[in-house]
């Protein structure tokens, strides 16, 4: 059983995907690649510019752009704040999340043009993110934020003529459109060069890569320079592109307190 180092990569995944290496045996264990993603983390956190373009089966697009911020607080817990700064029509929402230590994670949207907070249910969780192909529960189950999964460790292959492990996760919450997560490992970076979202009849929904080509070292870090979603059964994709990370910044804890999310602090 591992906790939330086995669904690193997006945002979060993008953030927590963040690190150097760690070398891992060539036979591994769930145990292995887990300790393998987990010394990819950030020691406290990280912050970075992102880029949204999101199209739909017509092939009519949209563009959002923002700030990231992950935070991991002296107890383990994690934090995940995104700002959109762009297009003028969304320009200061932001979407806080928050790991909380009874396993009952936090979620909250605050809209402008309500001038309010917003604290998100559950069933809140599934919906589009900023009009992109990525939801809510997909930050958490790709992000860390949710508290346990059964892991396992289906084998060895390659991806991008570049070894990987093939790693099975399946989230204690999961729901009908998801059921578990196929991760394609790269044992060199520790970072998945590809996630497949499976649902309960065992149909691929959603597919989440990383091109090889695209892993970068930041002040010594990997960085998965973009990332690519598609929605198999809608027919849209989302693209993400990451620049300008720091990591380990100086945040404090206020940004992350859903109370100041109308400030627009950050």
């Amino acid at each position: 059983m591992l906790t939330r180092s086995a669904f690193l990569s997006f945002f979060t995944g993008v953030l927590i995907s963040i690190g150097t290496s760690a070398a891992a045996d060539s036979v591994a264990s769930a145990e292995t690649v887990g300790q393998c993603m987990r010394e990819n983390l950030p020691g406290q956190g990280a912050s970075l510019a992102f880029g949204l373009r999101t199209h739909d089966r017509s092939g009519a697009f949209r563009e959002t752009q923002g700030q990231a911020y992950y935070q991991r607080s002296t107890d383990g817990l994690v934090r995940l704040l995104l700002r959109v700064n762009a297009p003028d029509d969304v320009r200061g929402t932001a979407i806080l999340l928050r790991e909380a230590q009874d396993g009952e994670d936090e979620a909250f949207l605050y809209l402008p043009a309500l001038a309010r907070v917003k604290r998100l249910a559950g069933g809140s969780f599934s919906g589009p993110l900023l009009g992109s192909d990525f939801s809510v529960a997909d930050l958490e189950r790709i992000g860390g934020l949710a508290q346990d999964a059964q892991v396992s460790v289906l084998g060895e292959s390659s991806f991008e003529s570049r070894p990987v492990w093939v790693v099975s996760v399946r989230p204690q919450r999961s729901d009908a459109g998801v059921d578990r997560l196929v991760s394609y490992v790269d044992r060199e970076t520790c970072l998945p060069l590809r996630t497949e979202f499976v649902d309960r009849g065992e149909r691929v929904r959603k597919i989440l890569s990383t091109p090889a080509s695209a892993i970068q070292r930041h002040a010594g870090h990997f960085v998965p320079g973009e990332m690519h979603m598609f929605d198999l059964l809608a027919q849209t994709e989302t693209h993400l592109v990451i620049h300008r990370v720091t990591v380990d910044p100086d945040l404090s804890e206020e940004l992350f307190r859903a109370g100041a999310l109308a400030k627009g602090e950050g």
